[in-house]
């Protein structure tokens, strides 16, 4: 059905979205010039419709808003799952450097830990060698006190054979 006084059909909707409103009206008013304006059917029949129509504004009116703060809040939705992302993507790129990082940590542990090993034997080996060394230095001391007393016990008997012998050993 085409309106005649705005030239379009009435489900048509406008950027403000009375367009499907307005168009009724028009009709309304075209067929109250047409028809007998004073009769009372045609007057209670047309005050229904302005009524109705009245009454659908509202409605529109209302859903509209509704619908641009379900807009409004799917935007706000959008931007907030975009953020998200990006946050979450973040995260990702921070945990695999994270990784990457303990990954170099624990290789740089085991390089560690085996020097440490490699230098705990050597102490261990250093400390054998230190004991046997300390050995050879006691027997060294007691041969060196052997012969520190030898030479003592050499001197004494020396001593008592030159008496025994009267010999002036001074003079030759």
């Amino acid at each position: 059905m085409r309106d005649d006084a705005a030239g379009r059909q009435p489900s048509q909707a406008g950027s403000d979205g009375h367009d499907v409103v307005r168009p009724l009206e028009s009709t309304v008013e075209v067929q109250a010039r047409s028809q007998d304006a004073d009769s009372p059917d045609v007057i209670s029949e047309l005050g229904m419709k302005v009524f109705r129509i009245r009454k659908l504004k509202g409605e529109l009116a209302k859903n509209m808003s509704q619908g641009t703060e379900r807009r409004a809040l799917q935007e706000r939705d959008r931007e907030r799952c975009m953020g998200l992302e990006r946050e979450a993507q973040e995260n990702r790129a921070r945990a695999a450097d994270l990784s990457a990082e303990a990954q170099r940590l624990q290789e740089q542990l085991l390089s560690v830990k085996r020097k440490a090993a490699k230098h705990e034997s050597e102490a261990k080996r250093l400390d054998v060698e230190a004991d046997e060394k300390k050995e050879e230095c006691v027997q060294r001391e007691m041969t060196v006190a052997e012969g520190e007393k030898r030479c003592s016990d050499l001197d004494r008997e020396l001593s008592a054979l030159k008496a025994a012998l009267d010999i002036d050993w001074t003079s030759s």
